[in-house]
């Protein structure tokens, strides 16, 4: 699920259903679908008893006592944990074409081990616009097709979080979004859920606990600099946390690329080092293809770099899209890395392989995420999976 990179991770494209609806207190138009008919003559629309949320015809209806669950007010002793007190507030915006996602974070302390609250927007002009002003109700029973999605998380590290709570009802009122995210989290119930990394759905555990949120203020201002220009032309370094310098290749099809032609574009970008006489390479970059082509569409780049043939040479255009076709890899994103001399000679010019001096391992993953180029994950460098990094950056 989410973790510490800020991202959200990881199918979900197409299948948001708008779980929030504008607050604001009157009957629907005729024509709002999402809200009960109306008769012609308008009629004041109330709250009934222990309502909570905004009901059919859009009346905002708190809790004047308890917590809101599933649009009932329901007892605050069912609730095993309550409050969150934050310490640190950030905000940012990104973009993928057209889709632009606010992700806060509020965090309880600025180490680990730490709780913290997420507030996730994934608009998707024009049928879900950004995030604006208004009372939003965020009761949702699947993380898989919330549009603004609130979670507690727990018992948090940079890398992750091992327990996750979503919002099963509850208010939020934005006030300012402007550069600044100032907004008021009301009555809101969590369930602990289990949320899986292939499609987004999130499933309650059975035995899990409930989280309830009075209130909290919800106060950070909003990083803007999702841009192309965030990455770095020469590099910061080439180790773990820093933004790895453009690398130029060409592709099997004879087609030049650079890795910061993606920068702001790809959300995580995935370099995979392959040879042609390594067998395990062969085992490996099937998964590679087959990722991929399930998580493209959200984000993910591939860049898989062959840098010698199966004699241990430098491989041939023909020999590179040859080995593309045999593994399942689209032969656009399989690139030539030789200078004539040594192979992945670009590649290791930009990035530490950690690897021991005058060895070569094969198949090196590394993983980069895309807004900045910044280096995140080798495995036995960094703590965690590739799987679940990857869900991390990737967009919902």
């Amino acid at each position: 699920m989410t973790g510490g990179l800020n991202t959200s991770v990881t199918a979900r494209l197409g299948m948001w259903a708008i779980a929030g609806v504008l607050g604001g207190v009157g009957c629907a138009d005729a024509g709002d679908t999402d809200a009960q008919a109306t008769t012609d003559e308008p009629t004041e629309c109330v709250c009934s008893p222990g309502e909570c949320g905004i009901n059919a015809c859009g009346a905002t209806c708190g809790c004047d006592a308890g917590f809101c669950d599933a649009g009932t007010c329901s007892d605050a002793a069912n609730c095993q944990r309550e409050g969150i007190v934050l310490s640190t507030q950030t905000a940012l915006i990104e973009r993928r074409g057209v889709r632009e996602t606010l992700r806060y974070e509020g965090r309880t302390r600025a180490t680990a081990p730490f709780d913290r609250l997420v507030i996730e927007h994934f608009g998707q002009p024009p049928s879900v616009p950004p995030l604006g002003p208004g009372t939003y109700d965020i009761g949702s029973d699947d993380y898989r097709d919330c549009e603004t999605c609130v979670l507690l998380e727990s018992k948090c590290n940079d890398l992750g979080c091992p327990e996750t709570f979503l919002a099963s009802g509850g208010l939020l009122t934005i006030d300012r979004v402007d550069g600044q995210l100032v907004a008021t989290l009301d009555d809101a119930h969590f369930v602990q859920v289990y949320i899986d990394d292939t499609d987004y759905g999130s499933i309650p555990l059975p035995n899990g606990d409930t989280w309830c949120v009075d209130e909290v203020g919800v106060d950070a201002v909003i990083d803007d600099s999702d841009t192309p220009e965030a990455c770095a032309p020469t590099g910061t370094g080439k180790q773990i946390g820093d933004k790895i310098a453009d690398v130029s290749l060409v592709s099997c099809t004879g087609e030049p690329y650079s890795l910061h032609s993606r920068c702001g574009v790809a959300a995580a970008v995935w370099v995979v080092l392959a040879a042609g006489w390594c067998e395990v390479c062969s085992e490996h970059l099937p998964e590679v293809a087959e990722t991929y082509a399930a998580r493209k569409e959200f984000g993910l780049d591939v860049v898989v770099v062959l840098g010698e043939d199966t004699a241990g040479a430098k491989p041939t255009q023909a020999y590179c899209q040859e080995y593309a076709a045999a593994h399942g890899l689209d032969p656009a994103v399989v690139y030539i890395d030789h200078d004539g001399t040594q192979s992945f000679a670009a590649v290791q010019e930009a990035v530490e392989l950690y690897m021991p001096a005058g060895t070569l391992s094969l198949p090196w993953d590394g993983l980069l995420r895309g807004d900045g180029m910044l280096y995140l994950w080798t495995p036995g460098e960094v703590q965690g999976d590739l799987s679940s990094l990857l869900d991390q950056l990737l967009d919902k």
